[in-house]
């Protein structure tokens, strides 16, 4: 059994329904795939960092996002195939269709601005 089907408390973090583990994906219970508004969009893919080097995000890194914790990856980057260390936690995004997706934001600890003191 996964951690999130074990804890009750794994709530949507757009409208506090109920979160389904599926094989491939996490989604709310309210989700609707026709991107009506009246319903919930909130679907996050094992595989989203598979482009950069990550295995499928495992059900205990999602619980923790979805407690509104950020975890920590090592990741590839996909031109320079160099290994960098972020960590990430779930947000949403606006894509070119107009729709609003969820995705996992990263940031970047040890990234120094240039020309900041």
């Amino acid at each position: 059994m996964s951690e999130l089907k074990a804890e009750s408390k794994a709530q949507c973090p757009k409208c506090g329904g109920e979160i389904l583990v599926g094989l491939k994906n996490f989604r709310c219970r309210r989700f609707i795939k026709s991107g009506d508004q009246s319903g919930c969009n909130f679907i996050l893919w094992r595989n989203d960092l598979e482009r950069l080097g990550k295995d499928e995000l495992s059900d205990q890194e999602v619980a923790a996002m979805l407690r509104g914790e950020e975890i920590a990856l090592e990741l590839v980057s996909p031109k320079s195939f160099k290994i960098f260390a972020c960590t990430g936690k779930l947000g949403e995004q606006d894509c070119k269709d107009g729709k609003i997706r969820w995705r996992i934001i990263f940031t970047y600890p040890d990234v120094k601005v240039l020309g900041a003191s």
